[in-house]
Order: structure tokens, then sequence, then C-alpha cells
């Protein structure tokens, strides 16, 4: 704002000085809690940051869903890193079918646990939800299958890693 004001920089000491002041006004107000991308604050609402530079979200409740702007009144705060990336704008009437030509899952039971985990992702925010495990041979598309499906809620710039091989080294 006052390089937009001035047509100059603020000084290293204007900096500081701005920085104390909002610490001194971070310490003295309620701490909030953070959320990543999903949020849900009470039983009936669900909210999802879109990581788009207008910072829209996506409000959930029970009796449907809506796209917020970035301006709206929203009861949560989310953090953001350098490796957010922003999810597509939801559209009515989607299809999860369209999924399975992206993840290679061809048996109806496999296609069923892969969609309860993606309602566990996002609905059970804040709680113990379950954990996709992903077995078969070397080549069988187990990682991308997975980047896929977790890229659904949170894109990330993050890559897949590998468990290590010795647990004590966690």
């Amino acid at each position: 704002l006052f390089y937009r004001l001035t047509g100059r920089t603020a000084s290293q000491n204007a900096l500081a000085e701005a920085m104390e002041v909002l610490e001194h006004e971070a310490t003295e107000g309620e701490p909030r809690e953070l959320s990543l991308r999903i949020a849900r604050p009470n039983d009936h609402e669900i909210y999802v940051d879109l990581g788009d530079q207008t910072e829209r979200v996506v409000h959930i409740t029970p009796e449907g869903w809506q796209i917020l702007d970035g301006d709206a009144d929203v009861p949560v705060l989310f953090r953001r890193s350098a490796l957010t990336l922003p999810l597509p704008t939801p559209e009515p009437d989607g299809d999860l079918d369209q999924l399975w030509t992206f993840i290679n899952a061809p048996r109806d039971h496999d296609r069923q646990v892969i969609r309860g985990w993606l309602v566990g992702a996002v609905v059970l925010v804040g709680l113990p939800c379950p954990v996709l495990a992903v077995l078969g041979e070397q080549g069988t598309a187990k990682s991308s299958a997975l980047k896929r499906a977790f890229q659904l809620f949170d894109p990330t710039k993050a890559e897949v890693r590998m468990p290590p091989k010795d647990a004590s080294k966690l």
C-alpha cells in the first residue's frame, strides 16, 4: 500500500516498526485455528479453500454447496504454503465415474474403497480418517493412482515419497 501510494519502498526501520505493530496485534487477539485446505467449524458446514488467487471458498452444508468470493465473511482461516495449488472450480452435476479414466481401479469393490476414502478425507476433517493403502506389483500405477486421487481435494507441488525402509528413521 505504501508503495502504491508513494511510488517508493518503505525503509528498513519503517518495516521493522510495522512488524512490531503486527506482532503486538497478534498477541492481543484470541488465537485462531488455521486450516490447510478443508475446515469444518461445526457439524453442519465444511469450507474448502480453492487455493486460487481470488481466495474463493466452497461452502458445503447438508442443503448443498456454493462458491463464496474471496471477500466473503468466512468463519475459518486458511493457511497456504508455496506447495498449495488451486483446485478446479466445482461444477453442478459432476460425475465421479470420470475418475476411473485416470485411476486404474477396474473392480467395483476397489472403487467403493476409493470413494469411501475420498468422502472420509473431506468430511472427517480434524477426526481420524481412513488411510488409503494401494498394493500391487511394481509398474501397476500405484503412485500415479494415489497422486491423482489426492489431487482431487488437495493438489500440491510436493512429490510422492516412499516410506523409509527403516522405521526407526522416522
